[in-house]
């Protein structure tokens, strides 16, 4: 059973000198020393929770008293102290279930809290209260929604799921006394079909077409191309001249990262594929078979793509703000984001993940594209990851055969991107 150092009874269990040690074993680990965010923040809770302020531990105090914000900062546009909670989370997950730390003191993060747990290694082997786990584990995360993962697949769902498997089980065999093994092969091909996982849901219509799959990048044209430095003395790399490169294209960093994502998930799979530009090809090219778009405001069939569906992507005419509207909406929803905010590399940014067979050509589509490249890296992680996918909400049976648009929110401390959070969802 967890216990609060905050409380009174806890202080009996877990000794404070106990508390500390095991703190610097933690920080001396390679997850915790590489990154200057998680130390900070581990030992301003931990001193804090010590000292009986646990209650005091909110995001804006955090954010101010760890990270220099002002204290009246906005924690919405600034998720700093949201994204480190939620690392330092899966660095203590991980950190505990390498073998050697059975006997160590537990420290942890409850979600939805910002006050650590301690547990000694005897409460950790004892039973737990699993409501209370289930619980806890509800709880969204502090300036989040809820969980909008379908129903048996979240967080303590695992006796829904074993209880449907094993009720299949019976009705397989109830198939064999009644009907004879035909019928079974008819019933596991349905069951089989039923148990796809939300990964194999999704990317099915790209995956069972014979035809290429072709992915279209947006190029830089020639003419925006820089000129590459190279040395000018082959025995001095410190001298450099800038070379003109005709001919040259270039793709921008962050589609090109979310393009090897993807791809690395179809050569998993065996399938080939093959890329275009997204700047020079024509409908023509996109009828030859499926297609994978990728970027937003730099990608035209992102656009134009976006623009026949639910949610779809806007700015104002300074390009000073950008956005992911709700056409159906009145008055319309947007999820924005500000150039201002934007350069500061903290800010929260927005995706749409969307798989439809498209009107003129009949192929399917899969477009990844956040309105800035850590959105976009988000969501080609997003569509690759089945449990992340798992969180799309309401997802009807069988959507494999169905088209599917989905908005994505995501915190950006330093450029990179945290885990998404599904914030709307449209089937048709």
């Amino acid at each position: 059973m967890n216990s609060r150092v905050g409380d009174a009874t806890a202080a009996d269990r877990v000794k404070e000198p106990e508390i500390e040690l095991q703190v610097d074993r933690l920080l001396s680990d390679n997850r915790f020393c590489n990154t200057r965010r998680l130390p900070s923040f581990l030992r301003f809770v931990i001193t804090e929770t010590i000292q009986g302020r646990g209650e005091f531990l909110k995001e804006r105090t955090i954010g101010a008293a760890v990270f220099g914000r002002p204290i009246g900062y906005d924690t919405a546009g600034d998720p700093i102290v949201r994204v480190t909670a939620a690392e330092l989370r899966k660095k203590l997950a991980q950190y505990y279930q390498d073998p050697g730390h059975e006997s160590e003191i537990r420290i942890s993060l409850p979600i939805g809290s910002y006050v650590p747990c301690f547990e000694t290694s005897s409460s950790a082997a004892s039973p737990r209260n699993d409501d209370n786990d289930r619980n806890i584990s509800s709880i969204p995360e502090p300036g989040q929604g809820r969980d909008l993962r379908p129903k048996g697949t979240r967080d303590g769902g695992l006796t829904t799921t074993t209880n449907s498997r094993v009720k299949r089980g019976l009705l397989v065999c109830g198939s064999i006394a009644l009907f004879g093994l035909p019928c079974v092969a008819l019933a596991l091909a349905f069951f089989a079909h039923r148990m796809q996982s939300p990964l194999q849901e999704f990317w099915a219509p790209v995956l069972n077409s014979s035809d290429e799959i072709t992915f279209y990048l947006p190029y830089l044209p020639n003419e925006q191309v820089p000129n590459p430095s190279v040395p000018q003395e082959a025995s001095n790399s410190s001298k450099v001249v800038q070379l003109p490169s005709p001919g040259m294209d270039a793709v921008v960093l962050a589609d090109f990262r979310s393009f090897v994502t993807v791809t690395s998930f179809l050569e998993s799979k065996h399938r080939n594929f093959v890329y275009k530009s997204s700047n020079t090809s024509t409908i023509a090219d996109l009828q030859t078979g499926p297609a994978v778009i990728i970027g937003a405001f730099d990608n035209p069939w992102a656009l134009r793509f976006s623009n026949a569906l639910r949610f779809r992507f806007g700015n104002n005419p300074d390009m000073q703000e950008f956005w992911i509207e709700d056409s159906l909406s009145h008055p319309t929803v947007r999820w924005r984001v500000e150039r201002k905010l934007q350069v500061t590399n903290n800010f929260c940014d927005y995706a749409i993940v969307a798989r439809f067979v498209e009107q003129d050509t009949g192929k399917p589509v899969v477009l990844v594209a956040g309105i800035t490249g850590p959105g976009t890296a988000a969501a080609s992680q997003f569509i690759i990851d089945s449990e992340q996918l798992s969180r799309v909400p309401e997802a009807p049976r069988n959507w494999t055969q169905k088209n599917v648009e989905v908005v994505l929110k995501i915190d950006v401390i330093d450029r990179v991107p945290a885990a998404p959070e599904v914030v709307a969802a449209y089937f048709w």
